[in-house]
């Protein structure tokens, strides 16, 4: 935005640093408009003048009406969270980022192993014990949400892994969790199978992996179709 419209920038930014200086250019307006009373964002002789602004937080602000609050909060009991999905309940699943074990493009030039294959099937490993996977993700820090469908403790995933004194292992784990991603159709899981079924855009994840370096929420909305 910076770039594309300077002008615009300078003008909404100016005078600003720091923390808000970063959330305006991100969100493209001074995040000190938000204290400001209508009056004052729709006054036309106020320096502050901004019906649009003043539109756009009414809007945000009525949206918080069609919110479905969090009925449970974090689950932390693995019983708690295979008896909500058996039940029909999805949960949300927030999660941090091991490059290798998601088999990101980017895994690559960070001198991590990835599985293209695996990628496209959709299938999260486990970042093990003095891979290079385990070394090196944490020091580019990121983390996912997904919503996890369903749950299988008998599917067993075999994987390999760099690890860090260059040997290359192989390991097993079993028990997954299905879930749906949001990054589109066309790339992570564009192959995923669930008996024999291909729904692109869904995943598995090893529920060692969930379970250690994930939080779940359960979340009331409603009925809802889980595979």
């Amino acid at each position: 935005w910076e770039k594309t419209a300077p002008a615009l920038a300078a003008s909404r930014c100016s005078g600003l640093t720091k923390l808000n200086l970063t959330r305006c250019l991100v969100a493209h307006r001074s995040p000190l408009l938000m204290g400001l009373a209508d009056t004052q964002l729709l006054d036309k002789k106020n320096p502050n003048y901004d019906p649009d602004f003043a539109s756009a937080r009414d809007n945000a602000l009525d949206v918080g009406k069609y919110l479905v609050p969090l009925t449970g909060g974090i689950l932390s009991s693995t019983s708690r969270i295979k008896e909500s999905l058996r039940q029909g309940s999805p949960l949300t699943l927030e999660i941090n980022i091991f490059y290798g074990s998601w088999n990101l493009s980017t895994a690559t030039s960070m001198g991590i192993e990835r599985d293209a294959d695996m990628y496209s099937k959709g299938i999260v490993n486990y970042p093990e014990p003095l891979s290079v996977d385990l070394n090196k993700s944490p020091g580019t820090p990121a983390r996912h949400a997904v919503e996890i469908v369903g749950y299988d403790d008998t599917v067993a995933v075999t994987y390999t892994k760099k690890m860090t004194d260059g040997s290359v292992k192989t390991f097993t784990r079993k028990g997954v969790y299905y879930f749906k991603n949001s990054w589109g159709t066309a790339g992570f899981g564009k192959s995923f199978k669930y008996e024999k079924k291909k729904i692109p855009g869904f995943g598995m994840i090893l529920q060692d992996h969930a379970h250690k370096y994930g939080q779940f929420f359960k979340v009331d909305i409603g009925s809802s179709e889980a595979i």
